[in-house]
């Protein structure tokens, strides 16, 4: 990845039964440095279909409840 690209996960989610394939994949897109995007993939890869996971669910748990939100 060069200065001029950024990653952006765009989806994954944590294994449930209900969901099996969707839960088990990771998409990832790629912007330039202006913002254009310039590509994305995704994985099937369980590893990173968990790291995703945790991660999102690490944001989530840190994030202002919407109705607790002001902007200012």
């Amino acid at each position: 990845m060069s200065q001029a690209t950024a990653a952006s996960v765009t989806a994954c989610s944590a294994p449930r039964a209900s969901r099996p394939a969707r839960d088990r994949t990771a998409g990832v897109s790629y912007f330039s440095g202006n913002g254009a995007m310039v590509g994305h993939e995704t994985s099937d890869d369980p590893a990173a279909a968990k790291l995703c996971s945790e991660a999102f669910t690490a944001v989530w748990d840190r994030a202002i409840p919407p109705d607790q939100y002001d902007i200012r």
